[in-house]
This record gives C-alpha cells, sequence and structure tokens, in this order.
C-alpha cells in the first residue's frame, strides 16, 4: 500500500471515528471506560496496530522508575520487539496540561528507546517527543489530534504513526519541523499584535534603505509595520477566495451570483464555499472532483454531479443561525441540524451513497477513479 492509499485509509477512519466518539464519549465516566471505548478504537481502526496481539499492544507496561516500583504506563505500543511509543490515558474532559504528564515525564527516560509518547483523554491526543534534551520528555507537544475538531486533523502527520508506517527517525524528524514551525508562527502572531523594535527596525531596514528606525520615530513606524503585516493577510485571504472561486467556474461550477426573483441578491458565502469544497475532497476518491459542481439560490446551496439538478449529491441551508444539511437518497431529501462545516465529515458515506445511486441510473462504474 502506497504512502497516498494510507493516508486515504486514515482519513476514512478518521471520519468514522469521529462519529465513534461523539456517541460514546459522554458515556465514558472513568479512565478504564475511555481505554477500551475510545483509546483502542483509535490504536486499531484509524492507525492499525493489533490490539489482540499481547506482543504489538502491551497494557499497563511496567515502567519502574528509579527506586520507585510498581510503575506502569496505560499501553506500549512495539514495533519489531522495540517500543514505538508509549500511551498515557485520562478520563475524558481531562485537562491534558503539563501537570498530567508528569507520569509520561517519569517514563520516558527509564522506556529506551522509546522517543514518543502520547496523553490522551481518548478524545484529544497530545503527542510527545524529545526535540529539547535527548531522553527527556519535551514540555509541550510536537502534534495535537482533537477529534471533536476533525477538520483540524493533520492526516498526514497522523498517518506517521500507523503500524505500516511508522518510523522514529520520520516522526522525530517531522516533530523538529513541526516545532519548529510553531515556533515561528507563535512569534508572527505576536509580531502582528504588538510588533517589537527588534522587529520593526528589520523590516524598515530590508525594505527602505533610506528609511531609519529611531526613537523619535518609533511608534510611527511600528504603526506602519502591523498595518503593512494585516493587508498581507487580508490580501492573501482574499485572493485565496477569489482564486477558488476563478477555479469552480473553470471547472463548470455553476454559481449564481447576481438577482433572483423580487430583487432578492444571491451571493455565495465563505461558508458555503468551504462547505462546498469539503464536499469535494470528502468525495475524492469516489468520484473526480471535477465531477462535483454547485448551483447556489437564495434559499440553499445545492451540490451537484455533474452540474445535473436532479443528481443533488446535499444541499445547505446555512443563511439562518441554525444551519441544516439536506441528505439526499432514493426516498428523496432529508434535512439534519448541524453545527458548522466540521458536521460534514459525519456523513462522508451519505455523500457517497447519493454519488453511487446516480451512477447506477446513469451510466457504469467506470467513471470511478
Amino acid at each position: 500500500m502506497t504512502r497516498t492509499e494510507i493516508e486515504k485509509k486514515v482519513e476514512s477512519n478518521v471520519n468514522g471515528l469521529v462519529a465513534h466518539i461523539r456517541a460514546s464519549s459522554s458515556k465514558c465516566q472513568t479512565e478504564e471506560a475511555a481505554k477500551h471505548a475510545l483509546v483502542l478504537p483509535f490504536l486499531q481502526f484509524v492507525l492499525g496496530w493489533d490490539i489482540f496481539n499481547p506482543l504489538e499492544v502491551i497494557p499497563e507496561f511496567t515502567a519502574d522508575t528509579g527506586i520507585k516500583r510498581g510503575e506502569k504506563v496505560d499501553y506500549a505500543v512495539m514495533k519489531k520487539g522495540k517500543i514505538a511509543f508509549i500511551i498515557e490515558c485520562k478520563m475524558p474532559g481531562a485537562k491534558l496540561e503539563s501537570a498530567h504528564a508528569s507520569q509520561l515525564y517519569r517514563y520516558f527516560g527509564t522506556l529506551l528507546p522509546c522517543r514518543i509518547a502520547i496523553l490522551t483523554d481518548g478524545v484529544r491526543y497530545l503527542f510527545y517527543t524529545d526535540t529539547e534534551n535527548p531522553n527527556v520528555l519535551d514540555s509541550a507537544p510536537f502534534f495535537t489530534v482533537d477529534f471533536t475538531k476533525p477538520e483540524t486533523i493533520m492526516i498526514e502527520e497522523l498517518s506517521q504513526f500507523t503500524r505500516e508506517t511508522f518510523d522514529v527517525d520520520d516522526v522525530t524528524r517531522t516533530a523538529t519541523q513541526l516545532m519548529h514551525t510553531e515556533n515561528i508562527k507563535a512569534y508572527l502572531v505576536r509580531q502582528m499584535d504588538s510588533p517589537s523594535d527588534e522587529f520593526v527596525k528589520l523590516l524598515i531596514n530590508a525594505s527602505d534603505a533610506n528609511a531609519k528606525f529611531t526613537a523619535k520615530n518609533a511608534d510611527i513606524m511600528r504603526s506602519i509595520v502591523k498595518k503593512a503585516l494585516e493587508n498581507v493577510v487580508q490580501n492573501r485571504v482574499h485572493q485565496t477566495l477569489k482564486t477558488a472561486q476563478l477555479a469552480g467556474l473553470q471547472n463548470g461550477i455553476a454559481s449564481e451570483n447576481g438577482q433572483a426573483g423580487g430583487g432578492k441578491e444571491i451571493v455565495t458565502t465563505v461558508e458555503e464555499w468551504e462547505g462546498f469544497y469539503t464536499v469535494r475532497t470528502l468525495l475524492h476518491d469516489i468520484v473526480k472532483p471535477e465531477r462535483v459542481q454547485f448551483k447556489d439560490t437564495v434559499s440553499y446551496f445545492n451540490v451537484l454531479l455533474d452540474g445535473n439538478p436532479r443528481q443533488q449529491i446535499c444541499r445547505f441551508y446555512f443563511n439562518n443561525p441554525r444551519k441544516f444539511l439536506g441528505l439526499f437518497s432514493e426516498k428523496g431529501e432529508v434535512k439534519k441540524e448541524i453545527g458548522g462545516i466540521a458536521d460534514l465529515y459525519l456523513h462522508k458515506r451519505d455523500f457517497a451513497a447519493a454519488v453511487q445511486m446516480y451512477v447506477k441510473k446513469t451510466e457504469s462504474v467506470n467513471c470511478f477513479v
């Protein structure tokens, strides 16, 4: 199986686990319940580890530290006889902060050559390593997975922890890159909010050889830099949306922006665009992306197969505070209330079933990629 195929499989299984967690997490009132109902499904169904093989997934793994005996970590996941990573589980809703990782800090240095540790409540997973000091757990995780926010999960990074792909050198290399990336992002956010003298001086000197940063003009220069940064971000966002719209039109996407009956204006919102591209992404392994198109109206937003109004994959009712998703089957449309774009990930099978329903009626299965 190729890396791309593994990532697609992980993405599909993540969507399934999201639904399972939403249905089960509130019923897990103890650490043991979280381990059995949430963590083990994550290990097996998302990452592909054999939870029934005691040589591969070891519960209550002994991790004695110094003179302290009887210490056990909830799970040790093994590959080729060596520890791939360890997992410490708390009950759902626990605050997964540094103080709650104290056990992992103790275990980490004693379970050599283990370099990856995970702290979880079965819903959120915090991945730690030792990028700062060898054999000493970092103070902050390098990677976080939150199954209440599936749209934020980085599938490529998560896929590195599967049974097929896990390689500690690859993971730690990725960890270092992610830590550097997060540090740079945090630094830039701070500078956008309140540019430091050093940062302002750097930009002024680099952009204009004739400009000078002095104590007298510091406030003016700081405001100039802050405004310039804000403009860059705004322009990038605007350009991204514009590019998406142009790409949509080039791919045959039908938008009805303009006037509708009664003088009402049809406007395709950013949320509708996000929803459309989310559905496209969810269907990318079922049907070619360019075949998933849309047609906007005043009342709702249609996602269509081949732009055919008779082949509705779903509908968005996003123009009111309460948002609804229309799902289609042989029986017609069924509306379901949703909280936002993230909930679309729970309906991948519904979208796929609608596409397959139309394909069976109109053409052979050769249309699938």
